[in-house]
């Protein structure tokens, strides 16, 4: 090879050394350290076009190099799961003018990026809702709803708190008695220790409670504090009072293990527990709601229909009915003060009031199906895991559309927990609405994004009564209700 050759070779090579070298030099990459608050958030960046360059756990070292168009990057940062409810996603843009700006971190050659993420304005709250599942069994399951920390209304009124639950392990309904002076709830009791049912529900673990028994408890609304009405090894529930405030009715397996029925308690003095209903068909006696006239309204479950329509059905006794009467189908009655309509829920899952002959059955709110997929689409995937699981392992909905209807002393008023509204991330929330008996008149009394459910009237609707789980901890509170 001739030496003319050969220096070409070695100057053609210096050219392209010297070409690479250029482009080596445009991509000196920037090298970066991202942290965030709280630590260990997950960190993804992505280039202009969306791709993922870098991922990793804060803190968290790599380089960038940014190209001539000096597009942005786009860090992300996800809260570990054990911060999940507290924190929300943080998202930065970083250009190099932005990477330039950037501290540098003393000791290393390169800048610090600090995430701080924002606390979320609601907290995950875990809790134990008591429900028959699909085998006709009374369980505890584990569910998970949110609760904004600010426990005021939209407009700022403050709601009065009654008496604070905690984790609420299974409450079902709330009892106003007709002078307004005391409420009376069931508290579940399950097949665990203490210990054992704390960690449950701390985890959300989704294994099934057996219930071994529930007891009644009451509260005074003017000066708290709790009396324990029942404590015996029953399953005491859904508790309501007599119209004249005597008696104390309620659901109780005392008479059938297996299944409930209709029994009473003198609600002040101690005194034994007396029979009122006993079903001779093998159903379960619920939800018990009493008129003036004595007609009480109940919700039966017959185990030996497998269809929603003919397994949930509404019925009176005593009263003008006489005998047992089969009004509708569907569950959740309330009877009016005078004993001429019935409140429920509907097959549908819609409010509807009907005659208390079962005549002139009346559809009052709609909408129900579009409320539940307007809620399922909202969730994120580990939240529509747990409704879909809670669907299909549970048999029964983990949310209401409508839901605990119950009438104001004078009758003109229905309240209930409807979803029809939104929580201020506009996800369909349980608040407290109101509406005339004829459908009239629909108003949202609470605007919390927290849950709100069991309302009940005080007389003159000075005042409404109602569970929530705002500020994090379920309880129960007031508020003036603002009805015409």
């Amino acid at each position: 090879m001739s030496m003319s050759v050969v220096k070409g070779v070695r100057l053609g090579v210096a050219l392209v050394v010297a070409a690479v070298g250029i482009v080596v030099t445009g991509c000196v990459k920037n090298q970066l350290r991202i942290v965030t608050k709280p630590t260990g958030s997950s960190i993804v960046v992505r280039d202009a076009k969306g791709r993922v360059t870098h991922t990793g756990t804060a803190p968290f070292n790599l380089g960038l190099s940014f190209d001539s168009g000096k597009q942005p990057y786009a860090v992300e940062a996800k809260p570990s799961s054990a911060m999940d409810d507290r924190y929300v996603f943080g998202k930065k843009s970083l250009s190099q003018e932005e990477y330039d700006a950037l501290p540098k971190d003393e000791g290393a050659n390169r800048r610090i990026l600090e995430i701080d993420l924002a606390e979320k304005e609601y907290l995950i709250v875990k809790h134990v809702e008591v429900i028959l599942d699909a085998r006709r069994r009374w369980r505890g399951v584990v569910t998970q709803s949110r609760a904004y920390k600010d426990i005021k209304e939209a407009g700022g009124a403050i709601p009065g708190l009654i008496v604070e639950f905690g984790e609420n392990l299974g409450i079902q309904s709330l009892a106003l008695s007709p002078d307004g002076n005391r409420i009376v709830y069931s508290v579940a009791k399950y097949d665990r220790t203490a210990q054992e049912l704390s960690k449950i529900v701390e985890s959300a673990t989704p294994t099934p409670l057996n219930v071994i028994g529930a007891n009644l408890h009451g509260v005074d609304t003017r000066r708290g504090g709790i009396q324990h009405i029942t404590s015996d090894n029953f399953r005491d529930m859904f508790p309501s009072f007599t119209t004249d405030g005597e008696y104390i009715l309620f659901t109780s397996n005392r008479r059938r293990p297996d299944s409930e029925d209709l029994l009473e308690i003198h609600a002040v003095r101690r005194e034994g527990i007396r029979d009122v209903y006993l079903d001779r068909r093998d159903g379960r006696v619920l939800r018990p709601t009493q008129a003036a006239d004595g007609t009480i309204a109940y919700a039966l479950e017959d185990a030996n229909w497998n269809d929603e329509q003919h397994r949930n059905t509404v019925w009176t006794v005593k009263g003008k009915n006489g005998y047992p009467y089969q009004i509708q189908g569907g569950t959740q009655p309330a009877i009016s003060p005078d004993g001429k309509h019935i409140a429920y829920i509907g097959g549908d899952r819609n409010l509807w009031v009907v005659e208390v002959d079962g005549s002139n059955a009346t559809q009052i709110t709609s909408g129900s199906s579009k409320i539940v997929q307007r809620y399922k689409d909202s969730l994120n995937v580990e939240e529509r895991r747990r409704y879909d699981c809670f669907v299909e392992d549970m048999g029964v909905f983990e949310r209401m559309p409508y839901s605990y209807p119950s009438w104001s002393s004078d009758g003109e008023w229905i309240v209930f927990s409807s979803m029809e509204g939104s929580d201020p991330t506009g996800r369909p929330n349980e608040d407290v609405w109101a509406m005339r008996s004829d459908g009239s008149g629909k108003r949202q009394l609470t605007t919390n994004g927290s849950t709100d459910r069991y309302p009940l009237l005080s007389p003159g609707n000075e005042w409404i009564y109602f569970m929530s789980n705002r500020g994090g901890r379920w309880a129960i509170w007031r508020i003036e209700p603002s009805l015409d």
